[in-house]
């Protein structure tokens, strides 16, 4: 795919360079990139990319914007409280560069869903806060042989590796499923601008694989103590724990048991339950033009109709209530969700009207 006029002057810096030229630049707009977590790593991440050309760059996260993401996760601003971080990264990145193609998908990666995820993308880029994530998404980069770049943060320290390269070392390699007893990162502050110096660094490992040009952290795991500047790189060496075969199980924290959960909720006591379960998603199967009407702050959109063709973005593991106009198609979801083998679907009482009736009075009806 060639570059535009426009494309030719946006990018003459990356040009101008012998390493990159006009043959790398479109190598980038060629290329397609997966961000998992559009948190602190992902939002400068996503920004340095975007600004770069990719042709084609994949959202998922799963979770919407809090007032305590505000101090580090520099895409969102306060109108985007409650808002789905995947979908508002997107409009915003495309209003910085309307040349680069997003695909979002609002979920939370799981055993059932990440491989048909990855399988459209050339590299993944791991930006996620749990460990037990982190072992599943480079189990699935093994298996479906995709090359992975690693940060993570954790109070002022951040660490940057790329995984899977060249049939290279993986992140089981460097950190033995032991670990997974550990912290999670998400339970430990971070220093404000932390994300930022990591996933910058993330991003230019990124361009750096797909311009095949300086030396991938390729078997070794670049260290950063924010405090004192002190930088160390460790190598290390692929051993059997890279045999995978097969996706595990994996104790993910943000999985929610689905026993008691009731079959159906109504508006007040749902709004109770978001402020008290942050891993609660919200499906609304209403048709486009009802959702563009009004909806609830931090709902995805599904049309009934499109169900099948999105059913990975519906996730079986975090509780979910499903709303329509007056509760009815969402029942019919949700029933058919059930012979998909669901469990995890919570019906909305008297769908968005109730909600407009009895939450949110500002809300318009039709």
């Amino acid at each position: 795919m060639s570059l535009s006029k426009t494309e030719l002057l946006r990018y003459s810096s990356h040009i101008k360079l012998k390493q990159v030229g006009i043959k790398g630049q479109e190598a980038l707009k060629n290329s397609k990139v997966l961000i998992i977590g559009a948190g602190g790593l992902g939002c400068s991440v996503l920004q340095y990319l975007t600004a770069s050309g990719l042709g084609t760059i994949g959202i998922i996260d799963g979770t919407i914007v809090e007032e305590s993401n505000l101090q580090s996760q520099i895409l969102f601003s306060q109108s985007d409280i409650n808002a789905p971080k995947a979908k508002t990264a997107a409009l915003k990145l495309k209003t910085q560069n309307p040349n680069v193609n997003f695909k979002v998908a609002n979920v939370l990666v799981t055993k059932e869903n990440i491989l048909s995820l990855l399988e459209p993308f050339d590299i993944v880029v791991d930006c996620t806060d749990n460990f037990p994530t982190r072992y599943l998404i480079n189990d699935a980069c093994i298996l479906t042989k995709k090359v992975l770049v690693y940060g993570a943060i954790n109070e002022f320290n951040g660490q940057v590796s790329v995984f899977n390269f060249e049939d290279g070392p993986t992140y089981r390699c460097l950190f033995p499923e032991v670990s997974i007893e550990a912290q999670n990162p998400s339970e430990a502050g971070v220093l404000g601008v932390l994300p930022g110096i990591i996933g910058s660094i993330q991003a230019n490992e990124v361009v750096k694989l797909i311009l095949e040009i300086g030396e991938p952290l390729n078997g070794k795991l670049l260290s950063i103590n924010a405090l004192n500047y002190q930088v160390s790189i460790v190598e290390f060496d692929k051993t059997n724990l890279a045999n995978i075969s097969e996706l595990s199980s994996y104790q993910n924290e943000t999985s929610i048991s689905t026993e008691s959960l009731p079959s159906s909720i109504d508006p007040m006591s749902l709004d109770k339950m978001r402020k008290t379960k942050p891993h609660l998603n919200i499906l609304d199967v209403r048709e486009y033009y009802e959702w563009d009407i009004c909806h609830i702050k931090g709902a995805s959109n599904i049309p009934m109709n499109l169900i099948d063709e999105c059913i990975d973005e519906v996730s079986k593991t975090i509780p979910t209530v499903v709303v329509c106009h007056h509760g009815v198609r969402s029942m019919n979801v949700i029933h058919y969700l059930k012979t998909k083998g669901y469990s995890n679907l919570i019906n909305l009482e008297g769908g968005i009207h109730a909600w407009a009736t009895e939450v949110d009075i500002d809300m318009a009806k039709y």
